[in-house]
C-alpha cells in the first residue's frame, strides 16, 4: 500500500492511509517511511486506524517533546454513510466520555429503508470506536455486508475528509489543516439507489398482477414481518412455514442446547429468522449467490435484533468444496459443522422466469 505523504517535519509526519491497511496501536514508520512494527521505527502512531477506513496517519518522533500535546489537540471529520435516515444534528457519547457529533448531509430512500451522509466530527481524536458508538444509537455505517453493491463499491463507507492539529508551544504554536475528497464510491453508492427507486417505482406503475407483498415492500412469515423486493427475493409463501415446523419437529427429538443451523439459498432470510426466533439459543449462518438478497435478509436480521446471531455469506453451496473459494470467515463455519442444514430453492429456472407474471 501506498502512503501519501502530506507533511514532514524533524519530529512528525503525516500521511494519507487508503482503505485496506490497519494502522495498529504502536505500530510505527522508519526514516524512510516504512511501516514497522512495536519499537522498530522513530515514529509513532498517535492512534488506531481500521483497515477498511480511509484517513490521516499523524506519526510523531518517539523523544519528541510535544508528543502528548499534539495528541490532545488531534480533531478530525469522518464522512460516513449510513443505513438510516438522519435529518437533524446530535451527539453521540463516544466510549470514554468524549463526544461525536453528527451533522446530516443527505439522505436517500432505498429498497429498505435509507442511505444517509454524514459528517461526524472527533474531537480528541477516537476512529476505531466511532463505528461502534454509531451503532449502539441505531446508525449503522454501511459495509461491504450490506448495500446494493459490486465489487467496486466494497468496503466500510466511512473516510476522513479532514484533520486539524497544533505543534509547538506558546508563540511558536502552529495549526495544520489536512483534507481529503470524499470517496468515489459514496457517490457511487448514493446514485445507484437513487436510479434504483426510480426504476423501481416505474416499474410497480405498469403491473397491475403485482403481489400486495412487493407493493408494501413487506410480508408476513411465521409471526415475522420481513422486508422483502420485487425481482430480488422471492414474495415468503404460508406453505412454506410447514418447513419450518417440520425443522422444529426435528430439532426437537436431537436434544442440543445450542443448535448450529446452516440455511442453503436464503433469499429474504425468512426460514433461518424464523428458526431463530423459535430457538432462541440458535445460531444460524446464511448463504446466497444474490448480494442484493444478502443485502434483504441482514436488513431483516437487524430489524428483528438478530443479526448477533446469524452470518450471511454471499457463496454459491454447490460449491463449497472447493475451499479455494470461500471466504476465511466462512470456511471456519464450515469446518465448525452444524446440527441442521434447511435448504429452500427456487423451483424454477432462469429461462422459466421471462415467462412468468409478477405474481
Amino acid at each position: 500500500f501506498k502512503l501519501e505523504r502530506r507533511m514532514s517535519t524533524e519530529n512528525i509526519k503525516v500521511f494519507w492511509k487508503p482503505p485496506g491497511l490497519a494502522v495498529v496501536p504502536g505500530s510505527t514508520m522508519t526514516e524512510n517511511d516504512e511501516i514497522r512494527p512495536r519499537k522498530e521505527g522513530a515514529f509513532t502512531s498517535l492512534y488506531q486506524v481500521n483497515r477498511g477506513v480511509g484517513a490521516f496517519l499523524v506519526m510523531v518522533r518517539d523523544s519528541c517533546s510535544e508528543k502528548e500535546y499534539v495528541l490532545q489537540s488531534l480533531s478530525a471529520v469522518m464522512r460516513a454513510l449510513v443505513g438510516s435516515k438522519v435529518t437533524s444534528s446530535m451527539s453521540i457519547p463516544a466510549y470514554d466520555g468524549r463526544m461525536y457529533e453528527v451533522s446530516p448531509l443527505t439522505s436517500t430512500k432505498t429498497g429498505t429503508g435509507y442511505v444517509s451522509t454524514v459528517d461526524v466530527e472527533c474531537s480528541p481524536l477516537d476512529v476505531s470506536n466511532l463505528k461502534d458508538s454509531l451503532a449502539k444509537e441505531g446508525i449503522n455505517v454501511l459495509t461491504k455486508s450490506g448495500g446494493r453493491t459490486r465489487s467496486s463499491l466494497k468496503g466500510t463507507y466511512v473516510s476522513m475528509i479532514s484533520l486539524r492539529f497544533s505543534a509547538g508551544k506558546d508563540a511558536r504554536t502552529h495549526e495544520h489543516t489536512f483534507h481529503n475528497e470524499e470517496p468515489a464510491k459514496f457517490r457511487a453508492l448514493r446514485e445507484r439507489e437513487e436510479k434504483f427507486q426510480a426504476q423501481k417505482f416505474t416499474s410497480v406503475r405498469y403491473e397491475d398482477d403485482m403481489p400486495l407483498a412487493y407493493l408494501r415492500g413487506s410480508q408476513e412469515f411465521d409471526s415475522l414481518s420481513l422486508l422483502v423486493e420485487k425481482q430480488l427475493v422471492i414474495v415468503p409463501r404460508k406453505a412454506t412455514e410447514t418447513l419450518v415446523h417440520a425443522c422444529m419437529n426435528a430439532l426437537g427429538g436431537m436434544g442440543v442446547d445450542r443448535p448450529r443451523i446452516l440455511d442453503l439459498g436464503t433469499g429474504s432470510g425468512n426460514i433461518i429468522l424464523a428458526l431463530l426466533n423459535r430457538l432462541p439459543t440458535a445460531f444460524g449462518v446464511a448463504l446466497d449467490l444474490s448480494t442484493d438478497a444478502l443485502r434483504i435478509a441482514s436488513s431483516n436480521a437487524d430489524n428483528l435484533r438478530m443479526s448477533d446471531r446469524c452470518l450471511f455469506h454471499e457463496a454459491d453451496f454447490t460449491k463449497l468444496h472447493e475451499s479455494d473459494k470461500i471466504p476465511s470467515e466462512l470456511r471456519n463455519e464450515l469446518r465448525r459443522g452444524f446440527d441442521f442444514i434447511v435448504c429452500n430453492p427456487p423451483y424454477y429456472s432462469t429461462d422459466d422466469k421471462r415467462y412468468m407474471s409478477a405474481s
